[in-house]
Formats: C-alpha cells, sequence, structure tokens
C-alpha cells in the first residue's frame, strides 16, 4: 500500500476529539509500538521516548477528489485544489513527533504532541474500547515505520542527528527573533509599539524602571479603601480614554462596572469609604476564585490586571498586562500611575520596556504548541515572553533572521 501523509492524517483525525482508550483488545497492537521504538533511549519515571518519523506528501490524486472538495463548497476551480492541496502540504515531506510514555501498567501514545492512545489492561476500568481494522492497520504500519527509522539511527546515530538538524521543518522547531527585525521584516502589517505610544510615555517607563519597582522594594500604600482602588483604576481607565464618548462622565465605579471582569467578589458590595471594610473583605475569601482585580477584561493572557496585596502594615500596589496586543494600554497606565506619584509594582517591566523599544525576542514556537505560555521553551535569563508560530507570510526572510535552539538528539539504549 502506497502511504502518503493525507492517508496518515485522515487516520490522525479520529483522535482529534480526544485520545482513544484502548482494551485488552488492542494487545496485539498497540504494544507493537511500544517494542518497536524500545531501542530509543528512555527519560525519566515513565519512560518517556521521543522520535520522528517523516513521509511524503504524495500527488495531488493523494490528497482528494476534485468534485467532492467541489461538491462540498471548499473551492470552486482546479487552481483553487491545487492551491489548497499545496497549503496543507507545502514540502514534500511531512514530518510526525512520536512519543511514548508508561505509567505502572499503563501505556501512553503521543502523535505529535497530542495523546492520541491511551492503553488500560483492566478492563474494568476501560470506558472506551476501539479495535476497528482501520486502526489495527494504521497502528501495524507505524510499528513497521518506527522500525525502519531506528534502523537508521542505529546505523550512524551521529549522521541521523545531523540529518534531522539540517531537514527537520522549521516549523517544528524553537528559535527566537529580535523584534525590531520582525517589523522591519513585516513593515506595516504588523503592529508597531513604538509608533502607538507617545514618546512621553515610553520616556515614562524608562524613568519608572530606574526606580526600586521591585514588588519587594516598591513603598506601600498605608491604608487604602474601596473607593481608592477604584480611584486608581480610573487613572488607568483615563490613560487610555476608555471613555472619551460618553456624554456624561461616569464615577470610578461605574468605569469600573464598565471595563473589570464580572467576577468582583463583592468588591463593589462593601462599605467604598472604609479602610477596615476592605481589609476585612479582601481577607473573607469572598475574592477566592473571582476576578477583582481583572481591570480590563480579556483571555487567559490577555486582560490587564491591577493587584492590592496585603503587606501587613501597608499594601501593594501591583499593575500587570504584559500580552502584545494590551501593552500598550498597560504602559499608558504606567506613566499615568507614574505622573501621579502612585507606588506601584509593574510585573515584567523590564521586559515590557524592550518589547516596546524592539528591543526583546519573540519566542518562535513548534507548530503543535499554542504560542503562549511558553516561558518553559526558552532559557529564563532571556526574558522572552511574547511567542507565535513560524508566519506562512514572510516566512523564508524570517527563518533566515532568526536565531533557532538545537534540536534535541535522539540516542538509542546503551550510547553516549
Amino acid at each position: 500500500m502506497k502511504v502518503t501523509a493525507p492517508w496518515i492524517d485522515e487516520n490522525l483525525f479520529r483522535f482529534s476529539s480526544g485520545p482513544v482508550v484502548a482494551g485488552p483488545e488492542m494487545q496485539q497492537s498497540l504494544p507493537y509500538i511500544f517494542e518497536a521504538i524500545s531501542p530509543i533511549r528512555g527519560e525519566g519515571d515513565d519512560e518517556v521516548r521521543q522520535m520522528w518519523i517523516r513521509t511524503k506528501r504524495g500527488t495531488i490524486k493523494d490528497f482528494g477528489d476534485f468534485e467532492e472538495f467541489r461538491e462540498e463548497g471548499i473551492i470552486d476551480t482546479r487552481e483553487e485544489f491545487e492551491e489548497e492541496w499545496r497549503n496543507q502540504y507545502p514540502d514534500p515531506d511531512k514530518w510526525y513527533h512520536i512519543a511514548t510514555a508508561r505509567y505502572e501498567h499503563q501505556l501512553f501514545l503521543y502523535i505529535d504532541h497530542k495523546l492520541a492512545l491511551h492503553y488500560k489492561p483492566d478492563p474494568e476500568k476501560t470506558h472506551i474500547q476501539h479495535a476497528d481494522n482501520k486502526l489495527i492497520h494504521f497502528l501495524s504500519w507505524l510499528s513497521e515505520e518506527i522500525r525502519r527509522e531506528i534502523a537508521q539511527i542505529t546505523k550512524d546515530q551521529l549522521q541521523y542527528n545531523r540529518y534531522l538538524e539540517q531537514h527537520l521543518p522549521y516549523e517544528k522547531r524553537t528559535g527566537k527573533i529580535l523584534r525590531e527585525t520582525f517589523w522591519s521584516i513585516v513593515g506595516d502589517d504588523t503592529f508597531r509599539l513604538d509608533k502607538e505610544l507617545h514618546p512621553a510615555v515610553i520616556s515614562d517607563l524608562e524613568k519608572l524602571l530606574v526606580l526600586n519597582t521591585e514588588y519587594d522594594k516598591v513603598p506601600g500604600i498605608p491604608e487604602i479603601s474601596a473607593s481608592g482602588f477604584l480611584g486608581y483604576c480610573q487613572i488607568c481607565y483615563q490613560a487610555n480614554d476608555y471613555f472619551r464618548d460618553e456624554k456624561v462622565p461616569l464615577s470610578p465605579m461605574e468605569q469600573y462596572q464598565r471595563m473589570a471582569d464580572r467576577r468582583h467578589g463583592g468588591l463593589t458590595e462593601i462599605d467604598q469609604e472604609s479602610p477596615e471594610a476592605f481589609r476585612e473583605w479582601y481577607h473573607s475569601g469572598q475574592k477566592t476564585g473571582a476576578h477583582p482585580w481583572e481591570i480590563c477584561s480579556g483571555g487567559n493572557s490577555t486582560h490587564i490586571s491591577l493587584m492590592l496585596s496585603d503587606r501587613g502594615q501597608e499594601w501593594v500596589l501591583s499593575l500587570a498586562g504584559s500580552s502584545e496586543i494590551r501593552v500598550a494600554e498597560t504602559s499608558r497606565m504606567a506613566s499615568a500611575l507614574y505622573r501621579n506619584r502612585v507606588p506601584f509594582h509593574l510585573w515584567e517591566g523590564k521586559e515590557i520596556l524592550e518589547m516596546v523599544r524592539g528591543k526583546d525576542y519573540i519566542g518562535i514556537v513548534p507548530d503543535h504548541a499554542i504560542p503562549r505560555y511558553c516561558h518553559s521553551l526558552f532559557p529564563k535569563k532571556e526574558g522572552i515572553i511574547d511567542f507565535m508560530n513560524l508566519p506562512f507570510e514572510h516566512r523564508d526572510e524570517i527563518i533566515t533572521k532568526s536565531s533557532w535552539y538545537p534540536l534535541e538528539e535522539v540516542h538509542v539504549q546503551n550510547s553516549i
């Protein structure tokens, strides 16, 4: 049988909604994969083994039938059909990452970093059992492909890893690019923080970071009430002119209710002028699970927070919002608080300033990774806090002008 990337992807589609939990009837298929990959050196308590396999993309006939694509409304012309094929399979070869792990008597198979198959030997703990012929055929092919690839690794590990370094697509790698270099490549098609912000705001950030703004060094606020906190929120809102179209000025409370996450945890319901009521609310547990500090609502990584924490005899105010799409707003807020002589800690302040200047690095993460919370993929000392997948547009120039981290080498057992 001719195996091409579209055939593999068709088989992998069955795992798109979650892993298949394989019951005892899979004992003649899934364990073969673990046996096939066993020469790879296992890592950690779970004996994680990782490797790459590759296959040809094939011809456009392997991709699909033109008439079926047209009937489904995906394309109208043969030119569009060919463009769709090349968009999905731009390279002659397609690479797949394979990994296995063990935990007690359970087996786990990952394909392209997603859990595909989970084997439980105890039938009473198996809720779903799949053993259709197509799946068994696919697993049989996969185990043989793993054996063929490992034969090449064993033959000459050094040469194999050199080949991997030279041929693995950059979409599968981790790298970094200086932001101002990225700006120069993409031009007007990207968001320029240095042009978005007034020079005075950038100057304020520079002055602010000269001060002791670390959390444990920033001056505290002796006492505060809910009203006082909302006053700080108002400074931040006004810095971005969020309510410029309002005919009637809004109170700080109304501004907060418009902009903040609605899960305020009771903050808006206490005596607004009483520092004692605020302290009691703060320690009451009402805010547990709530988001009173999310003064500009957004996603997990795209909101802006203005937080108060109790340092005993005083309160520490902190501002956070380092997502690229919110950094301009955060910077204006920091500038406004600074100009109003409000002591506060700016989370990731140095990284934000470098981002605004275009002097930081954007982390490029593999195509399987969602470009959020990818800090662990990069050395901490490099201060990379913004991430992207390798874009399709300007791809080749970005690859050339980026720095790429060495690949993790593949080793067989008992090798150095």
